[in-house]
């Protein structure tokens, strides 16, 4: 979920495997790693910008604004909630290039 809507569901194993969405993409970039090569101060990556607030969303995409692979349509229209492809869900414009 991000801004209060759902924007990904899948099977554990299919959405660790191929997230679709931008923001599922950047929360599994900051799962800390751990193993021999982790070293204490090992910086996690983050997603740049805030949540925006729930009484004042974007006129698209709630992510969009946070999000690198934006474009002009994610700005303008909120994607649908819809199967990518069989029990794989997301909302997502550019889901093709966040992958």
């Amino acid at each position: 979920m991000y801004a209060g809507r759902k924007v990904e569901e899948a099977s554990i194993f299919d959405l660790f495997d191929r997230p679709f969405h931008p923001y599922t993409i950047g929360l599994m970039g900051a799962v800390p790693q751990g193993g021999a090569s982790s070293q204490a101060g090992d910086r996690l990556a983050d997603i740049s910008g805030t949540v925006p607030p729930l009484w004042d969303l974007p006129k698209g995409c709630a992510f969009a604004p946070r999000c690198p692979g934006a474009s002009a349509r994610c700005l303008e229209e909120r994607p649908p909630f819809q199967e990518k492809r069989p029990g794989h869900w997301a909302a997502c414009w550019e889901h093709d290039n966040a992958a």
